[in-house]
C-alpha cells in the first residue's frame, strides 16, 4: 500500500475525525494526521512555513457544513495562498443537497465530492488513482 506524507481533516464534529483517524492509522495510509475542527485554523496552518516536522498535507478531506469557516469560506481563502498546487482536496460531507456536489465539481481545487463517513477502501483508491 502506498502511503502519503500526511493527511488534514477538517470537520467540526470530533466524533467524525476520531473514526476518520482510526481508518487512516488502522491502514498506515501516512505518519502524520492533522486534524482540526475550526477550518479557520487550519488555513492558519496552511498559510505556514513548512519544514521537515510540520509539513503541507498530500491530501485534505473537508467538510462543508461548519460553524464560523464553513468548507466553501475555507476555500475562498484558500485560493488566495501562495502554494496550493500540491494539495489534493477532497470535498467529505453528508449534504444530500446536488447544489453543493454540483458546486464542488466546478471548483478547480476540489479533486472529488464524497459522502461520509470515509472509508478504508475510499482512501486506498484516492492515494492508488493520485500518488
Amino acid at each position: 500500500m502506498k502511503k502519503v506524507d500526511s493527511i488534514m481533516l477538517i470537520d467540526d464534529h470530533e466524533p467524525t475525525n476520531m473514526i476518520h483517524e482510526m481508518i487512516i492509522k488502522n491502514n498506515n495510509f501516512t505518519d502524520k494526521i492533522l486534524t482540526y475542527t475550526d477550518a479557520a485554523k487550519a488555513l492558519d496552518y496552511l498559510k505556514g512555513t513548512f519544514s521537515e516536522t510540520s509539513s503541507r498535507p498530500s491530501i485534505i478531506f473537508l467538510d462543508i457544513n461548519m460553524p464560523g469557516m464553513d468548507g466553501w469560506d475555507f476555500l475562498k481563502e484558500y485560493e488566495k495562498l501562495d502554494e496550493k498546487s500540491e494539495v489534493m482536496i477532497m470535498m467529505l460531507s453528508t449534504s444530500l443537497h446536488p447544489q453543493d456536489s454540483t458546486k464542488a465539481k466546478e471548483n478547480s481545487h476540489i479533486k472529488t465530492f464524497l459522502s461520509k463517513p470515509l472509508t478504508k477502501e475510499m482512501i486506498e483508491e484516492i492515494i492508488n488513482d493520485n500518488f
